[in-house]
């Protein structure tokens, strides 16, 4: 009888059942909802060096441009330029090849969809070197 439980003690006994297995992890999941308004956040870190992160949110898809400039006015850098699906943003700038200093980044988005929604805003930032 011992020899009996040993040589069961490997096995694996499968009995057939109806019970189907769990859903995949995000298949009955909420999805996740989209913002309400275009919002351009505050650069972070805020003075930064030599990298910072601009936030920003689309209530639906839109074309999106997003623009660095100088104090003078000048464009540094294009970070943006594409149509973008709704949702929650994020871009970063390396500013390792310009100088210190205030720094100015635009977002300008229009709807894909209805044409007169639009939405511009232009914030600033501190780089030190």
């Amino acid at each position: 009888s011992a020899n009996t439980l040993l040589s069961k003690a490997g096995q694996i006994n499968i009995i057939p059942t109806s019970e189907l297995p769990p859903p995949a992890p995000f298949e009955n999941a909420a999805v996740k909802e989209l913002p309400k308004n275009y919002a351009l956040d505050q650069a972070y870190p805020s003075p930064f060096n030599p990298t910072a992160t601009i936030n920003y949110q689309l209530p639906e898809d839109s074309k999106v441009r997003i623009v660095i400039y100088n104090i003078l006015g000048s464009v540094v850098a294009t970070l943006t330029d594409e149509v973008q699906p709704a949702g929650y943003k994020s871009v970063s700038w390396n500013a390792s090849s310009v100088a210190s200093g205030i720094y100015f980044y635009t977002l300008d988005a229009a709807s894909v969809a209805d044409h007169g929604k639009s939405f511009t805003q232009v914030k600033k930032m501190l780089l030190l070197k």
